[in-house]
């Protein structure tokens, strides 16, 4: 688990109203982060989805957890698309190929994979209201969050990992989901380094009104 997700907790006790009782994780990888928040704020493992598109990732989840893992993908239309699975270190995995040739050199498998949009997939879950919502999917945070539509506005905070330059091709930099969110009113808490480098920044965002006065 990293800093930032215990940050991400921090942020919600100490400057929202928010009380989480349910979860969605878009690029979970693993369930070290879930594990963490659910412990954090008691959150029942039927109340938590985990969406994770990597097959060696979604068949660990499937065996050792109790939450619903989803092997899908989330981007700003639903069908199939292309799947980046890196066979070493899949937490860099993407909808999107590199700029560089970091994935040539690393190893991977180019698969397809179903996607939908969140706001489909919570019509089909039939979720109402989610009360905490972590981004991770290298390079494509802009497509998911556009995806969600007018059913953004049941989220109640948003944990966005954003690249400052562009790493993957053609995406979108927190530059642009900054203004993307700030354009349909959800305030900034916090903006957090990852991993102590400025290239990607884990960024925190909520509605004005669970912002505690």
């Amino acid at each position: 688990m990293s800093h930032n997700v215990s940050r991400y907790v921090e942020v919600i006790n100490e400057k929202t109203t928010i009380k989480p009782k349910n979860y969605l994780e878009i690029g979970a990888r693993d369930k070290i982060n879930a594990d963490f928040i659910c412990k954090q704020f008691n959150i029942e493992p039927g109340y938590v989805h985990l969406i994770e598109p990597h097959p060696v990732s979604y068949k660990t989840l499937k065996q050792k957890s109790s939450y619903y893992i989803h092997k899908l993908a989330f981007s700003n239309e639903s069908g199939k698309k292309s799947f980046y699975a890196l066979e070493k270190n899949v937490g860099v995995s993407s909808l999107t190929n590199r700029k560089d040739d970091f994935y040539e050199k690393t190893g991977y498998q180019k698969i397809t994979t179903d996607v939908v949009t969140a706001r489909q997939f919570m019509s089909d879950q039939s979720i109402d209201d989610i009360d905490m919502c972590k981004i991770d999917v290298e390079g494509h945070s802009y497509e998911v969050i556009e995806g969600f539509g007018a059913s953004l506005r049941n989220v109640k905070i948003l944990h966005v990992e954003c690249e400052t330059r562009e790493i993957w091709q053609n995406q979108k930099t927190y530059e642009d989901v900054r203004d993307y969110l700030s354009s349909l009113g959800m305030k900034c808490l916090d903006v957090i380094n990852v991993n102590g480098h400025t290239v990607q920044l884990d960024s925190i965002w909520t509605w004005p009104e669970y912002i505690k006065g």
